[in-house]
């Protein structure tokens, strides 16, 4: 497998007939941007319809065919910014208990869906999980080929390791029971790309489990994905593209935030305590 990453102000890539592009991104629901969740940051970055226009300049300019976006609490806005750049269906999940969920997309030109599954994780000893998983087979309407996308949230906070590790166990186990069952349908050898916030740096269990499946990150493990202040500076890795069964995968990001100092995000360019990962998939 060949990856490489990329990192500088707003350096995309584009597609081509060979290849597809994926974007990941945790938005930043609305919900969850204000002042008292930022207290450092410049007050306008924290607004709404601020943060609206700066992600719909990002998004006009990236290239993508599929992307999940988390942390969704204008749906209607994002579909609008999607369908913009095309003929995209557009799929929206609510976690149970929140405001925001997933937005997945896929370019109709591009891609058809052949399957799809949404599934809350199963309850852990003391509540009920508000965290779930997504499916999608895709075929590649020009090669006939097939990726299945996977996207997830895990439960965040450093006290619940063992929640996510759990999470990632029911994921992985789902999926290998997918794709045996596509397998007994004719659909075999199926690559797979899993991406989310894992709320997991590149050291915890639940990432070990992830590589163990055979995964591998499309981003080196020194990559910044999230930067905030509040108590104090937490810079970390927790967001991740993986892939297995792909030969030839770019990852890029960006911004570096390793060179971001205080007050961290959102700032001017970047609407969101995260940073989009963007993934070109040779075919």
């Amino acid at each position: 497998v060949s990856t490489q990453s990329t990192w500088g102000k707003l350096s995309f890539m584009e597609s081509t007939q060979q290849t597809v592009n994926f974007l990941h991104w945790n938005c930043l629901a609305n919900c969850y941007c204000n002042i008292k969740s930022f207290p450092h940051v410049n007050p306008e970055y924290v607004e709404w319809d601020y943060r609206t226009k700066v992600m719909s300049s990002i998004l006009s300019k990236l290239d993508f065919q599929v992307s999940s976006f988390f942390e969704i609490d204008h749906p209607e806005g994002y579909t609008e910014i999607i369908k913009q750049k095309g003929d995209f269906n557009v799929r929206f999940f609510r976690k149970p208990n929140s405001d925001d969920g997933l937005l997945f997309s896929y370019n109709k030109a591009v891609f058809k869906s052949i399957y799809e599954l949404c599934r809350q994780y199963l309850p852990s000893e003391t509540e009920r999980r508000n965290q779930f998983f997504y499916f999608n087979l895709l075929q590649h309407v020009q090669t006939k080929k097939y990726i299945l996308f996977a996207a997830t949230h895990l439960k965040a906070k450093a006290e619940f390791a063992a929640d996510r590790t759990a999470e990632i166990k029911e994921l992985l186990k789902e999926l290998a029971s997918t794709l045996n069952d596509l397998s007994e349908k004719g659909i075999q050898d199926i690559p797979v790309l899993l991406a989310g916030d894992f709320n997991a740096e590149p050291t915890e269990e639940t990432i070990r489990l992830v590589r163990e499946a055979n995964f591998v990150s499309g981003l080196p493990e020194d990559v910044i994905t999230t930067y905030k202040v509040r108590d104090k500076e937490y810079k970390r890795t927790i967001d991740y593209v993986w892939t297995r069964g792909i030969e030839n995968v770019k990852c890029s990001i960006p911004l570096d935030v390793s060179k971001l100092e205080h007050p961290g995000l959102p700032n001017q360019e970047i609407p969101s305590d995260h940073l989009p990962i963007q993934a070109n998939l040779e075919l």
